[in-house]
């Protein structure tokens, strides 16, 4: 009685891998792409609530000597697009009996 024995080859994982990156460049030609998205940051939208927000903040560091773009910015964190935003709100409109003026580059306030 003789017996016939199959050879069944044994591979680990990473050879499992290897082989069907392999045989996916031959089809395709290209490397595999992730499937995986880059999500897209969000930009904030600017809101006449929002903007009255950073108007206020923006009020709040005038008060407290920050009274440059670049100051601002480094008192605040937020874009320059929201400071630009906020900063074009308080100059024309009244938040709570203040508004934004400016001189040349230098930001003030008025009170009512």
């Amino acid at each position: 009685m003789t017996t016939n024995f199959i050879h069944v080859p044994c591979y680990t994982v990473q050879e499992v891998e290897q082989r069907r990156q392999a045989e996916f460049k031959n089809i395709f030609g290209t490397k595999k792409r992730s499937s995986k998205r880059k999500s897209a940051k969000t930009k904030t939208k600017l809101t006449i609530n929002f903007k009255h927000g950073v108007a206020e903040n923006i009020i709040a560091a005038i008060k407290e000597g920050n009274d440059t773009f670049g100051k601002l910015r480094k008192a605040l964190q937020h874009t320059d697009r929201e400071l630009k935003s906020g900063l074009r709100y308080g100059l024309a409109n009244w938040v709570y009996k203040t508004k934004v003026s400016k001189d040349k580059k230098t930001y003030s306030l008025i009170k009512l």
